[in-house]
């Protein structure tokens, strides 16, 4: 019965922090659909696409028909609005039902008082020795008190009064005659009519946006699940290959190529001073002797070795056995560091 509007920013802190850029921007529609997308890393507006609600009253539970209520915008058949609440409601003829909670209660059963226009559904449910009196502005509409009976007399029934326009006070208390053999119990219902529309059109977005920030601190790597993969690649013959990671054995099946068709590769070595492993760290972090041999395997052209300044030719361009160890090692080695990250972002 109401659309609020109302923007609630969580962006502010970043956006004004100047250690943080926007790196995306992602607009969505009201049904949660995409509807704009920024990528381009710097801060944009967003373009609103006009999008409409549907409001079904036939959905509505009572906590929304209290709500609508509350705001006034739903009044009785007879056209007053009440100061009430709900205890349950059903959708009927374009209609909400609403159960008014008794107002009070006597010695042993409900009681109702109301000032209500319009029509007026009422029941009770009196087990034994029932008494009942039901007035509308003072006038008796059903004064029931037959007296106590040795047997059991149980009474129930239905009655509805319409004063139109008119507010009057409706009265209904229910009891039992002298002995309270069961809780005399009653229900009052009003006949409310929607005064909501069919649907609300308007601009509605949800703005989901990303930040990169440098914090002016580094993660520096943890590279000892890369060495303890290298270390124990082992050769299991038949183009398998064999290491540990995670504290498991894995196996890798290598594609191999005969020699009539395999890609020439040749092996050169050039010696390696493994001093920038990172921009924070070097490998003589975590070596004794530093200076080391590197071996490089290239793809042969025209079966020539290409040879850069500094490299020795160790096994000329041929079909080299030893190019699967190589080929294992790397990529076991990148299946166990997929997820290493170095950042400072």
């Amino acid at each position: 019965c109401s659309v609020v509007q109302a923007e609630t920013n969580h962006c502010d802190s970043l956006a004004s922090n100047p250690e943080c850029a926007l790196k995306k921007e992602v607009a969505y529609d009201v049904n949660g659909n995409t509807v704009v997308t920024y990528q381009n890393y710097s801060a944009t507006g967003v373009t609103m696409l006009a999008t409409c609600k549907s409001f079904d009253p036939s959905s509505f539970g009572s906590a929304d028909v209290n709500s609508c209520l509350s705001l006034g915008k739903v009044k009785t058949d007879g056209g007053c609005t009440i100061p009430y609440s709900c205890a349950t409601t059903a959708f009927s003829g374009g209609e909400w039902l609403c159960s008014l909670p008794p107002s009070g209660a006597n010695s042993c059963g409900d009681v109702f008082d109301y000032t209500i226009c319009g029509q007026v559904d009422f029941s009770w449910n009196i087990p034994d020795d029932p008494c009942e009196k039901v007035t509308i502005d003072g006038a008796i509409i059903r004064d029931y008190c037959p007296g106590h009976s040795d047997s059991t007399t149980p009474d129930s029934g239905a009655m509805s009064h319409d004063s139109g326009s008119s507010a009057v006070r409706f009265y209904m208390t229910l009891n039992n005659t002298d002995v309270c053999n069961g809780w005399a119990g009653g229900s009052v219902v009003v006949h409310l009519v929607p005064d909501i529309p069919d649907e609300v059109c308007h601009d509605w977005w949800k703005v989901v946006r990303t930040y990169t920030c440098n914090t002016g601190t580094s993660t520096e790597p943890d590279i000892s699940r890369a060495n303890q993969v290298a270390e124990s690649v082992t050769d299991q013959g038949a183009s398998t290959w064999s290491y540990e990671d995670l504290g498991s054995v894995k196996t890798l099946k290598l594609e191999t190529k005969s020699d009539s068709t395999c890609i020439k590769a040749c092996k050169l070595v050039v010696e390696d001073k493994r001093s920038s492993a990172t921009s924070h760290m070097t490998s003589r972090s975590y070596r004794h002797d530093p200076t080391s041999r590197l071996f490089i395997y290239r793809t042969c052209a025209n079966d020539v070795c290409p040879v850069e300044s500094g490299e020795t030719i160790v096994t000329d361009c041929s079909c080299l056995d030893e190019f699967g160890l190589a080929y294992g090692m790397m990529e076991t080695l990148r299946q166990a560091a997929a997820d290493q990250v170095c950042s400072t972002k």
